[in-house]
């Protein structure tokens, strides 16, 4: 009868996490199996609770990482519509510098508010990229030189999504004046450099500080954070800096489509799709 018991307990215990109760725990002190068996539950729904936090804290900085983007408090399919009619109307003018911008954006719209899944394929980012690459080359000219040298195997493994472009823009905003010259140099897809003025270790504090006073994260911090959120903390952002000199590096693990595919499924079971 005992032994019963303990089984009705732990089963009940399991219909109220399936029913959505995660708040739901067990006794774990008697001297026994079923203690041992009841500490195992406890630490699942610990478990669980904790990657529902980190998937919605997830979520939330990958909102705030396509709004940053998007700039702009306009439905976004209308304003993609509208930089395809400008750029149309500039080709018929001859304009094909303010063409092939208008396309740019428009195909960094298009990325930002499209498949809704937090990673992305190397081949794909490296397409977001390249259009952002087109609209600073219209600024800067051949003054800032975009090395590029990511290997053909790399295409098809995954990321997180909108994680290059933020950490090369601050390259351009911070390490270059619009009289200077220099390079960019990305290789493979989790090394990043560039030749410009250096970085202070106070400053690299602060690009990666995950608890701002203001409440505002860079846009360094805010890779790092989600990258952390999304595939634990053994990965994310380091700097080295030197005057002349700074490198990123952004460690992620080798994920493959079906990773991903049950990264979603997991996510829609849990409904925090």
């Amino acid at each position: 009868q005992k032994f019963t018991r303990h089984i009705h307990i732990l089963l009940n215990a399991f219909k109220q996490a399936s029913d959505g109760d995660l708040n739901v725990t067990v006794d774990a002190t008697t001297p026994n199996e079923f203690g041992q068996l009841n500490r195992h539950f406890n630490q699942m729904i610990q478990k669980l609770n904790n990657l529902i936090q980190r998937v919605y804290q997830s979520q939330l900085l990958q909102k705030q990482s396509e709004l940053k983007a998007l700039q702009a408090q306009i439905t976004p399919h209308f304003l993609y519509n509208t930089l395809n009619s400008i750029s149309w109307r500039a080709q018929l003018q001859g304009c094909n510098d303010v063409s092939a911008m208008c396309v740019a954006l428009a195909t960094l719209l298009r990325k930002s508010i499209g498949d809704k899944s937090p990673f992305i394929s190397i081949a794909a980012e490296m397409e977001y990229l390249n259009s952002y690459l087109t609209i600073q080359k219209y600024r800067y000219g051949d003054r800032i030189k975009v090395l590029l040298d990511i290997s053909p195997e790399l295409q098809n493994f995954y990321i997180p999504k909108l994680i290059l472009q933020p950490i090369v823009e601050n390259s351009f905003v911070h390490a270059f004046n619009d009289s200077s010259d220099g390079y960019i140099f990305i290789k493979g897809v989790i090394q990043n450099h560039d030749n410009g003025s250096g970085i202070p270790a106070e400053k690299i504090a602060s690009l990666l500080d995950s608890n701002p006073q203001n409440g505002k994260y860079s846009a360094i911090a805010n890779v790092n954070n989600r990258i952390k959120l999304l595939l634990g903390d053994n990965y994310g952002i380091s700097i080295q800096s030197n005057i002349g000199h700074t490198a990123i590096y952004v460690t992620i693990p080798q994920q493959t489509a079906d990773d991903v595919k049950k990264y979603n499924l997991m996510i829609d079971n849990l409904g925090l799709s």
